[in-house]
């Protein structure tokens, strides 16, 4: 029997993001300066980030232990998001000129 799924509400949005990282300022450097997001509050261990003024749409922190090495790939959990963007020509001059701290094109 097919499970009825309600109309998505108008228009939708998905905010409050949790990454837990192992890297706190790498982090920051890769949200806020290179994609352009705005830090919203830091509260210890965990930098809040924002488009548009919304109090924050992620969370970044090292709540689980900093240094921390990434979860092996058939782990449960996110495994990506996506950011859309209306104009990339902001983000890809960035990212021709990566910022220190950031993966470059070379690795």
């Amino acid at each position: 029997m097919p499970v009825e799924t309600p109309a998505a509400v108008s228009p939708a949005r998905i905010g409050h993001v949790n990454l837990s990282v192992t890297e706190l300022p790498r982090s920051l450097a890769f949200y806020r300066d290179l994609l352009g997001m705005k830090m919203t509050k830091l509260l210890g261990e965990a930098v809040f980030l924002s488009f548009g003024g919304y109090h924050h749409d992620l969370c970044i922190n090292t709540w689980r232990g900093a240094g921390g090495t990434p979860s092996p790939k058939d782990a449960t959990g996110l495994h990506h998001f996506a950011i859309t963007y209306s104009d990339l020509g902001v983000v890809a001059q960035k990212v021709v000129q990566p910022l220190p701290g950031c993966l470059s094109a070379e690795g």
